[in-house]
């Protein structure tokens, strides 16, 4: 062959065994499939799409039959006189003289959750008291005797169930089967019965519906005694242990159980410091005729520095 020819030859062998090498990886791919895949056991985690659903969790129920104790809170029914001042204003009636006589004890329908508002299972009993009154300090109180009313003790009717609740809407899961009910008495954790005969003063408010005193905040009283020398009087004084134990109650379910009542209150956190035990009757009226003055009106010069403040 000639050389001419012979060249010519070796470049169209190149490209024809490349075409043939394409050719079989072409066909022969097909019979290696795809790359191989791990295999993931169905129980193993893998990542999920964000925004899928998560399947449904059905909440925990709780039997509540496990539950015996429970808690009688009160949070703001009772303001606190923390001073002298902060008594004789929230007062609308202020009064100086002694308890003379228990009257009688009544008992209202009422919610412990909510005093003014009447319940079928609960009751307030409240012990009238009659009181002399000596000289009036605020309100329109004329000499003579009065009624002032004591809250004494809360008359709690409940059951133990086995109702199943969701502990996280509160949702009944589960109707009761088992109805275990109580009777419950809880004594009001401010009651002190009142000393006949004993000088004190008292910071009352007025239903005039019932032609009623009762306590206008808590502590109420101010006790003197035969030298005219003066004890704040509250259960709000005593130690935190003696005001705990005064404040838990146990009764007895009609299988037996016991069921124990923890009363709760806003005023149970607060210290009250005393600022007016140990001072004398006269120094306290004096305090109270400061407080009966009316408030002076800024001058020119003062109103002028207030707006600079």
């Amino acid at each position: 062959m000639p050389e001419k020819h012979k060249a010519h030859s070796k470049y169209f062998l190149i490209p024809a065994v490349l075409c043939l090498i394409l050719l079989a990886a072409a066909l022969l791919l097909p019979q290696f499939g795809e790359a191989p895949q791990l295999e993931v056991p169905a129980d193993a985690s893998a990542p999920t799409d964000p925004e899928a659903s998560a399947p449904e969790e059905f909440p925990q129920g709780t039997d509540m039959s496990q539950f015996t104790t429970f808690s009688l809170g009160r949070y703001g029914d009772y303001p606190m006189g923390s001073s002298l001042q902060r008594m004789y204003e929230t007062a609308t009636r202020v009064v100086l003289g002694e308890f003379t006589a228990f009257q009688e004890a009544v008992s209202i329908p009422s919610d412990p959750f909510n005093p003014i508002k009447e319940s079928e299972n609960s009751h307030l009993e409240r012990h009238y008291y009659r009181f002399t009154v000596e000289q009036c300090l605020k309100g329109d109180v004329e000499p003579g005797s009065i009624i002032v009313d004591i809250p004494y003790m809360w008359q709690i009717k409940g059951e133990i169930t086995n109702m199943i609740l969701d502990e996280k809407t509160g949702v009944i899961l589960k109707e009761a089967t088992m109805h275990d009910p109580y009777e419950i008495e809880v004594p009001h954790e401010f009651y002190m019965e009142p000393v006949p005969g004993e000088k004190v003063l008292l910071f009352l408010a007025y239903r005039p519906s019932e032609r009623i005193y009762y306590p206008a905040l808590e502590p109420y009283v101010i006790a003197f005694d035969a030298e005219g020398i003066a004890e704040w009087r509250s259960n709000l004084f005593l130690p935190r242990s003696e005001r705990e134990e005064l404040a838990t109650s146990t009764g007895l379910t009609e299988s037996g159980r016991t069921v124990t009542c923890v009363q709760r209150n806003l005023l149970d956190e607060l210290e009250l410091e005393d600022q007016i035990s140990g001072k004398t009757l006269e120094q306290l009226l004096e305090e109270i005729a400061i407080l009966q003055l009316p408030a002076e009106e800024p001058s020119p010069d003062e109103e002028a520095e207030l707006l600079w403040e």
